[in-house]
């Protein structure tokens, strides 16, 4: 468990990789935290980015990148629907930029 969520009553960790924490507050409410370490998710990324430019084996498609889910959830929460059209473009423009490098599984730019 983190610093930040060493307060919290419970916690559980999801197959997605995602720990959640919950704490029950005296006022009857509770309170959710979720973490997850993306170490793996992005060491993993750069070693796709470095096989064949992104590219399935078979050039049939090409990776774009791998988005941890705690991003997905986080990206929610500030209202963007990646379901949507102006989300998707939200959201791919934001895995092309610098910031979001160590996501990407290609070199293709869209």
């Amino acid at each position: 468990m983190s610093q930040l969520t060493n307060d919290f009553d419970y916690s559980f960790r999801t197959s997605a990789g995602t720990t959640w924490h919950i704490r029950d507050n005296e006022d009857d409410t509770h309170t959710l935290a979720m973490e997850q370490d993306c170490t793996a998710i992005m060491d993993h990324a750069a070693a796709l980015r470095g096989h064949n430019d992104g590219w399935s084996e078979d050039k049939s498609f090409c990776r774009i990148s791998t988005v941890p889910f705690v991003l997905l959830e986080d990206w929610k929460n500030m209202g963007v629907d990646w379901n949507d059209p102006d989300g998707a473009k939200w959201v791919m423009s934001k895995l092309m930029s610098n910031e979001y490098y160590k996501l990407r599984t290609g070199n293709i730019k869209v």
